[in-house]
């Protein structure tokens, strides 16, 4: 890793986007669990990709240690791959792309939560050999219970 940053300037410059002061206030703003609430097309992903540059190149977290949780899978490679980009325009790639261990973690909640239950759920009482059941899958089950119900 190479890029070290210590102003928000820095960062607009290197990753060439004009950053509106809001955009700037997310993206620098303390270590701590956030969220980014905006409508369409506002540059959310955008923010997100470049909180982790200014993360990471500000010294703050590693890679590996940054946890990017999304909806969709659509979003959730979406932002795994800006932030590849990102991270590669910075020169901070290097530890990103090492190996599986040494990348930074974008999923959705859903895939999140069935990895937490494969690793950890025996020490709960959970069977880890279950699987997460998808919307379509869902929705079956739902109007067959409806159908077969009684009344």
């Amino acid at each position: 890793m190479s890029a070290h940053m210590t102003t928000p300037d820095q960062l607009s410059s290197l990753l060439q986007i004009p950053f509106s002061d809001e955009q700037l206030m997310a993206i620098t703003a303390p270590l701590a669990p956030g969220v980014i609430i905006a409508g369409a097309g506002t540059g959310k992903t955008t923010v997100m990709a470049a909180r982790v540059v200014w993360l990471v190149a500000t010294g703050q977290v590693r890679p590996d240690q940054v946890l990017g949780l999304t909806f969709t899978r659509k979003a959730a490679l979406e932002l795994s791959q800006r932030v590849d980009e990102a991270l590669t325009k910075a020169d901070l790639a290097g530890a990103a792309h090492v190996a599986d261990e040494g990348r930074q973690l974008i999923t959705t909640y859903d895939s999140f939560i069935g990895r937490l239950v494969a690793d950890h759920g025996l020490r709960i009482g959970i069977d880890t050999d279950q699987i997460l059941i998808t919307g379509a899958t869902r929705y079956r089950l739902a109007a067959r219970a409806v159908s077969e119900a009684e009344g």
